[in-house]
């Protein structure tokens, strides 16, 4: 199963078990990743969806950093909820302790 099959798949559980949260969230990666595909042209691979989720995460982090600095909580929390549901897709990133 591909990734966005997968992400469509966890959607679909998602809807049936009433978390609308995860449910918006999911429905914005599968946006991004069917405006990456019209973009290329083509089907995407699990390479070029990873590299759309690694894009939607960064962007989340860096809405967080400049809400902070404006003190806006409201949005910070909003966008630090969202981040655990694109994460979990993407893989682990390396320690610390395991980069040196």
């Amino acid at each position: 199963m591909s990734l966005q099959q997968q992400i469509s798949a966890d959607m679909v559980t998602a809807l049936k078990a009433g978390e609308n949260e995860k449910v918006a969230v999911l429905r914005l990666l599968i946006t991004a990743m069917k405006n990456e595909q019209i973009k290329v042209g083509s089907e995407l691979n699990d390479e070029q969806a990873m590299k759309v989720l690694a894009t939607q995460a960064k962007q989340r982090k860096d809405s967080i950093t400049a809400y902070q600095a404006a003190g806006r909580q409201d949005l910070v929390d909003q966008e630090a909820s969202e981040l655990p549901f694109i994460e979990a897709y993407l893989p682990e990133q390396m320690g610390d302790d395991e980069l040196e």
